[in-house]
Parts: C-alpha cells; structure tokens; sequence
C-alpha cells in the first residue's frame, strides 16, 4: 500500500473543512468545492490568466475560486481576488496580493453571491 505524502493528507484536511463549513454555513459552494477538489490530480483544473481576462462571466469585483492550480500565462486586467488551490511562481508575481489560498475561503468574510468556481 502506497504511503500517503504530506501535500496529499493536507488536501484531505481541506476537503473535510470544506464539507464542515458547507453543513455549518448552508451553503453549497463549499461542497462543490471540496467535490472538486476530490477530483484526481490530472483532472484538476489548471487556469492561465489569459483565460481569466477573456471569460465573459467574470467581471471586476468578482471572486474567483480555482479548485486546482493557477499559471501565469497573460495578462490579468480585471480587478478580481482569486482563492487557488496552488499558484506559480510567476502568476503570484503578476497578481501580488490578489491571489489567496483556497484555506484562507474559509476564514475570510466574503460575498458568496460575487464567488464563481471556474474549472
């Protein structure tokens, strides 16, 4: 039996606090989040900021939730906060102190009417 890694017991945590706070709160965008974040590995989304800027349903002030990993292909003129699961090195230096982890969703008090799940 395979031993489970550190990165992968923390994904886990996360999904189980997700699940918790979606009972708790009665909202359902925690469980679609913690539903996508069970996904496997290769099936995770994975979103360039070019992506971001062309989609017609976000718009600035919006909050975009990523349940898998943001690149830092293009460029990101729409002033949005985005919560990621994981981010590269080059998407965190364009966005600066737009970008916020996925665990930080839970703790921060936010509109969820504004929050859309892009996958």
């Amino acid at each position: 039996m395979k031993k489970k890694s550190e990165k992968n017991i923390q994904k886990l945590e996360l999904i189980d606090k997700f699940y918790k706070a979606a009972k708790e709160n009665k909202k359902e965008i925690f469980s679609a989040i913690a539903q996508n974040l069970e996904s496997p590995r290769r099936k995770e989304p994975k979103i360039n900021l070019s992506k971001l800027e062309k989609l017609n349903s976000v718009v600035d002030g919006d909050i975009v939730i990523i349940p898998g990993k943001l690149l830092g292909t293009g460029i990101l003129n729409k002033k949005i906060t985005i919560y990621a699961g994981d981010f590269s090195k080059n998407a965190s230096l364009k966005l600066n102190s737009k970008v916020k982890k996925l665990k930080d969703l839970l703790t921060d008090k936010i509109d969820y009417k504004k929050s859309k799940i892009i996958k």
